[in-house]
């Protein structure tokens, strides 16, 4: 232990303490160590977890992250939560209102605020907002909308075949399909008739 460690409190479960610039939570048993925050049912709030920049006695808060229930007052047993991640924009200022939405998840889903990009996974030049399978065949897109889709690249014009709204897109699967058309089999051709009468020879018989 360094010799500017403060040890802030400690049982036989584990040690909290204050080394530096660090809070440091040891567990000494087989289970790790918590770090848990509560609100009253009225605050949708739970936990904020701020980063800011320290300069003398001011703070500007740059980064948020909250974690929150679904609703105010929501009923036991039918709470949710949510994870919230904020970022300030650079150039607005030091209020709250610079503060942009960046990720909302939820059970369900996650909603991205901002373009996705990811330029590693890319086999070329592509938009900030989508990436795309090694092959081209698939591309993954988040657009203006919020949503995010994937498309199979290798249809004129692409097609989406999945959503994270609404899950794999069946009906285009469906169109998609060729339609055969029913071939008609044809007439075997049939050989004349025998018929009885004989044309053009000379009959057997003596007048």
């Amino acid at each position: 232990m360094a010799n500017d460690t403060l040890v802030l409190h400690e049982t036989d479960n584990g040690r909290l303490t204050h080394g530096g610039n660090a809070v440091i939570n040891d567990s000494k048993i087989p289970d790790p160590a918590e770090y848990r925050g509560g609100a009253p049912p009225e605050q949708r709030s739970l936990v904020k977890i701020s980063g800011d920049v320290v300069e003398g006695n001011d703070r500007e808060e740059v980064v948020l992250v909250q974690l929150k229930q679904s609703g105010d007052n929501v009923p036991d047993g039918r709470r949710g939560g949510e994870f919230y991640l904020g970022c300030k924009k650079p150039g607005e200022g030091s209020t709250d209102a610079a503060m942009r939405d960046v990720m909302l998840a939820f059970h369900d889903h996650v909603d991205f605020k901002v373009p996705i990009s990811a330029p590693n996974l890319t086999g070329g030049a592509l938009e900030s907002s989508a990436i795309q399978s090694p092959s081209g065949r698939y591309r993954l897109q988040c657009q203006d909308d919020a949503h995010l889709v994937l498309y199979d690249m290798s249809r004129t014009p692409p097609q989406p075949i999945w959503s994270h709204r609404f899950g794999i897109i069946r009906a285009i699967a469906q169109t998609s399909r060729k339609r055969k058309t029913p071939t008609r089999k044809k007439a075997k051709p049939t050989a004349p008739r025998k018929s009885g009468r004989t044309t053009g020879r000379k009959s057997g018989r003596k007048r």
